[in-house]
């Protein structure tokens, strides 16, 4: 079984092996409130003290209240326990200009797009230059398997990208934590329970492709792993 101390190793070997951040940068937590993204903000917060010059780190979640799908809670317990962790929450809440788009576009790729956009525009205007998202190893096994059916290739999402001239660059720094340590290590951190799941059904492929991973996983508990060794094979080619 993983420890707190294991998942950090893992991950400053992946963040110091992709060159994802270093001391003196200033790095912005996206963050739903979810299971993901609280353990990735919460290790985020422990590592501070083990990259060298440390780093400045900010909580930020956008509340999209316009969106169809939009859930309406109560984020103060969220704000509390940043708090507690010495991070600045904040929260972003994206203007009223929704347009209709094509029905061959799904509601839900549209709406994402909104709020990654939100967001990119807000931590450039608060001087961020890394943008930290909680996609785990199941996340982006999952991924590569739907580029595979889909379109014959098999990648992923990679841990570390830059856009914007260099401007901006997105890691995904627990990216090599598995799905079952986060959900394992969030029942020990004392954060507040998650909100609800996105009530539109409209992203079903994901989710089906998801239960395929899952499927997988118990036939042969290093799938997740398999498929990323072989998605890292095929990206080397």
């Amino acid at each position: 079984m993983a420890s707190f101390n294991n998942c950090e190793k893992r991950m400053l070997r992946s963040i110091h092996s992709r060159r994802m951040f270093q001391g003196g940068d200033r790095v912005a937590a996206g963050v739903s409130g979810g299971k993901d993204s609280t353990f990735m903000l919460y290790m985020l917060a422990r590592l501070r003290n083990r990259i060298k010059g440390g780093f400045h780190l900010s909580a930020y979640q956008v509340v999209d209240e316009h969106s169809p799908c939009s859930i309406d809670i109560d984020r103060q317990a969220y704000s509390r326990w940043c708090d507690s962790l010495d991070i600045p929450f904040h929260i972003i809440r994206p203007a009223n200009n929704v347009k209709p788009g094509s029905p061959s576009i799904s509601p839900c790729f549209l709406c994402a797009r909104r709020r990654r956009k939100a967001l990119f525009q807000r931590i450039h205007h608060d001087g961020f230059n890394i943008l930290a998202f909680a996609h785990t190893s199941f996340d982006l096994a999952v991924t590569a398997l739907m580029n595979l059916t889909k379109h014959g290739a098999l990648e992923t999402m990679p841990p570390a990208l830059d856009f914007f001239q260099g401007k901006i660059r997105l890691i995904r720094p627990i990216s090599v934590i598995s799905v079952e340590d986060v959900i394992r290590f969030n029942r020990r951190i004392d954060a507040p329970p998650p909100p609800p799941s996105c009530p539109d059904t409209v992203g079903k492929a994901r989710a089906d492709m998801e239960q395929v991973v899952r499927n997988l996983t118990r036939e042969n508990r290093y799938a997740v792993k398999n498929i990323l060794r072989a998605t890292a094979r095929w990206e080397s080619q």
